[in-house]
């Protein structure tokens, strides 16, 4: 015969039980978002970053240019 606490003991775990899962979805669901987020913001600053990098070289270029027609 179980005793008083161990029958409250398996009816507060299976209370909290579905609370708990609940909340360790909703935890992995934040943390797939800001996977993904973060994955989206990285592809959105790549081509950024590339267009930078050739605006900076063409810049280069240009001074280069600019300094060899002036000798």
């Amino acid at each position: 015969m179980d005793s008083i606490f161990s029958v409250a003991d398996k009816i507060i775990r299976t209370a909290i039980s579905p609370v708990t899962t609940a909340i360790s979805v909703a935890t992995n669901a934040t943390v797939d978002k800001t996977t993904q987020n973060a994955v989206a913001i990285k592809t959105v600053k790549a081509p950024a970053k590339n267009n930078a990098l050739k605006h900076l070289s063409r810049k280069k270029q240009k001074t280069i240019d600019f300094k060899s027609a002036h000798k």
